[in-house]
């Protein structure tokens, strides 16, 4: 398989200025840049809790299945760790949450009505079938666009409280990279993003493992490619992306797996059930419960050195 975008990346001058769609990442980093020193200079970490292992899944582009990972991820935690453990899966896309949907839930609250009746946070957690326990988002509420850096701070000061009650918190971060997604990286102990074999969806992820860096440059970073033909595919974009990654940057990301095209997840989508439990056979949900063994096992590291796994 070719892998064009490689190259292109490679070039630092036809990155930054021969494509108008490729340039944009590397003009929003450099924009981004001096408000990510501004924060490092106030504070060494903008959070400093490690009470749950917090993950943040992001990818850059949007409708690569980070959704879909993240509660997919979620619920083969809770089954690998035999209910042990408390989860918590945040829709963190806070005015376009649909994980709810995808969930098969039906919500009578939302964060919507955290803001607009002052609910506690607390009230509008739901609990799923699966045993982990879900924070959703709203949509399309107009006092939230219009107040979204409080929102944000309201939320992550509240889940800084109640993340003493869980374990493992998982951030489903809203597709692209801007200030309010680099919050949620920055907050948590590990990002994994999602890439897919589409040249857009590699590019905006080097853009916002750049970011991710420039944020927090001990962050550990692991990639999940989804949608791949198999394992040599998987591995293919991967170290082309980490070279690139190791070139540039001069940091290393590690692949955490990959997960095949199938027509289950698909299904599964359309009659709003998990993969993983809708078919926990097929060979997707094999790949997604082989990912989140390796994110458990961290956080078992994580929870037995007292949250000192960096």
């Amino acid at each position: 398989m070719k892998v064009i975008w490689c190259n292109e990346i490679m070039n630092e001058k036809s990155f930054s200025q021969t494509d108008n769609r490729i340039s944009y990442p590397l003009d929003q980093a450099e924009n981004l840049r001096k408000s990510a020193q501004i924060i490092k200079k106030r504070e060494s970490k903008l959070f400093d809790s490690n009470s749950a292992y917090k993950i943040a899944i992001a990818s850059g582009k949007g409708g690569v299945g980070k959704s879909t990972m993240a509660m997919n991820i979620a619920i083969s935690m809770q089954s690998i760790g035999r209910f042990a453990y408390k989860i918590l899966l945040v829709d963190a896309d806070i005015n376009l949450g649909n994980l709810d949907i995808m969930l098969g839930l039906k919500l009578g609250k939302n964060l919507h009505h955290v803001f607009e009746n002052d609910l506690n946070v607390e009230d509008i957690i739901v609990k799923h079938e699966s045993g982990i326990d879900f924070l959703p988002a709203t949509s399309g509420s107009i006092e939230i666009l219009d107040n979204e850096e409080v929102a944000i701070d309201r939320i992550l000061n509240v889940i800084r409280k109640l993340e003493k009650n869980y374990d493992i918190i998982i951030f489903d971060c809203p597709a692209g990279i801007d200030r309010f997604v680099l919050d949620f990286i920055n907050f948590s102990d590990e990002t994994l993003i999602v890439i897919t074999p589409e040249q857009s969806s590699i590019v905006d992820a080097y853009a916002s493992i750049k970011l991710a860096i420039l944020e927090n440059e001990d962050m550990p970073i692991h990639v999940v490619v989804n949608e791949v033909s198999g394992k040599n595919e998987g591995e293919e974009i991967f170290d082309k992306l980490n070279l690139v990654i190791k070139h540039f940057l001069s940091k290393e990301i590690i692949l955490l797996g990959y997960t095949e095209k199938s027509e289950d997840c698909i299904q599964a989508e359309k009659k709003q059930i998990p993969v993983v439990k809708y078919k926990p056979n097929s060979s997707v949900a094999k790949n997604i419960k082989s990912i989140s063994s390796a994110i458990f096992n961290k956080f078992k590291k994580f929870h037995s050195n007292k949250g000192k796994i960096k």
